[in-house]
């Protein structure tokens, strides 16, 4: 269900946005009268108790954008994994797990230095492991 904020008729002494020139948004209206100041352009006034029609001032709060973005947010689905180098269980969001497995990657690291260790490990083992291929000379 779409629906926006209750808009009310504004005082003539309101020095807030006006809409179609005689509205304006009720819980602006409010925080303006409560505080005499109106919300910063990088603010909003989150609802307290997530009703939209619950005005009150008691109600009101303001926050950053991002504050309220990350207030509003859902969890990330996680996925536990191991790293390939320590052995550490860390989590990874899970449509990454999902992109890298599907791709073909097999090892997870949990840091980058885990990353680069592990590489620098598996280099040394397959120079140990490879079969000589140079020229024997005969003394």
């Amino acid at each position: 269900m779409v629906w926006s904020y209750i808009k009310v008729v504004a005082p003539a002494n309101y020095p807030g946005t006006v809409y179609k020139g005689k509205y304006c948004l009720e819980h602006h209206y409010v925080w303006w009268r409560e505080t005499n100041e109106l919300v910063p352009k990088d603010f909003v006034i989150h609802h307290k108790n997530h009703n939209r029609a619950d005005n009150r001032f008691e109600n009101l709060e303001m926050m950053t954008r991002g504050d309220h973005a990350k207030h509003h947010a859902r969890p990330k689905p996680m996925k536990a994994v191991v790293c390939a180098f320590c052995t550490k269980e860390y989590s990874v969001e899970l449509r990454n797990w999902k992109s890298k497995t599907k791709h073909g990657q097999k090892e997870f690291h949990c840091t980058r230095s885990c990353s680069v260790k592990n590489q620098h490990r598996k280099a040394i083992e397959k120079k140990n492991t490879r079969p000589y291929r140079g020229v024997l000379q005969s003394g």
